[in-house]
């Protein structure tokens, strides 16, 4: 089974790889290179009583974050072809039941030190999306791609005595 956000971090330009031991079921999600990267997704957003919003080839960008003893947060943003909107039958949502990552406990490793404890983590992926440009498209798009400038990683750690590591 794909992790929910599965389709959102294509769309970041990952790629996807999964294991499948008994038991140990893991997805790892590697950056692409710019050759390969970027799945696109279509995004929609109902609304109770109003017509339907949509999305079509719609690329992300984003950041992940979290802090020790709360949820991790992804936070993203889209951008892709608006679709006319339309009068849609409302969706009956089903909330998941597959409780978020929380961070609970955490070993960073800098500078070969393992001690170190971690509090807070940031990191931006370092993408941004581009519009390809064509004459021959009705509003002169004909779609988007992701470029990805420089991943971003901020940590905050717990301060160890000088005597293990002078931070």
């Amino acid at each position: 089974v794909k992790p929910s956000v599965d389709a959102v971090l294509r769309a970041m330009g990952f790629g996807a790889a999964g294991s499948f031991t008994v038991n140990l079921e893991k997805w790892t999600y590697t950056p692409l290179n710019a050759a390969t990267m970027g799945e696109s997704i279509t995004a929609a957003l109902y609304a109770e009583n109003a017509p339907q919003a949509k999305l079509t080839g719609g690329m992300a960008t984003g950041r992940i974050a979290g802090r020790t003893g709360t949820p991790d947060a992804l936070t993203l943003s889209l951008r892709g072809r608006y679709v006319t909107r339309a009068d849609v039958t409302a969706v009956t949502a089903t909330p998941s039941t597959v409780q978020p990552p929380i961070l609970k406990a955490g070993i960073f490793t800098w500078a070969g030190i393992t001690t170190l404890r971690l509090w807070e983590f940031s990191v931006d992926f370092g993408t941004t999306i581009g519009r390809a440009l064509s004459g021959s498209g009705a509003d002169g798009v004909a779609g988007f791609f992701l470029s990805r400038d420089a991943m971003t990683a901020t940590f905050v750690i717990e301060q160890v005595p000088v005597a293990t590591y002078d931070l």
